[in-house]
């Protein structure tokens, strides 16, 4: 039985997405990833930094959700999602063999 759950374990996953303004940018699987995407875009556009990393990750943690709003109206938001592995569906083959149709 706990085989079974340690398997259960391996299979399903969590991945953070980065949203802007409720679009999705891209997933990810690692959170510093996400974070140095909006601490490098702030930066660069001269506007509020997010909070330091450390306190992202505890807010992902504890909420499942950190937001981060540079200007009015722009809003950075980083989520996380639980992955569920289906098994592989595979295409059923044709048991009968066509045969062409005489004129």
């Amino acid at each position: 039985m706990s085989l079974f759950i340690l398997n259960f374990a391996l299979m399903s996953g969590s991945v953070f997405i980065l949203q802007f303004n409720g679009e999705p940018l891209f997933p990810s699987k690692n959170i510093t990833v996400l974070w140095h995407v909006m601490y490098n875009r702030c930066s660069a556009d001269r506007m509020h930094l997010p909070l330091p990393y450390a306190t992202v990750r505890r807010r992902l943690v504890t909420h499942g959700e950190y937001i981060h709003e540079p200007r009015p109206g722009w809003t950075y938001r980083i989520i996380e999602r639980q992955l569920l592995k289906k098994p592989v569906q595979h295409k059923i083959g044709f048991i009968e063999e066509t045969l062409s149709k005489q004129s």
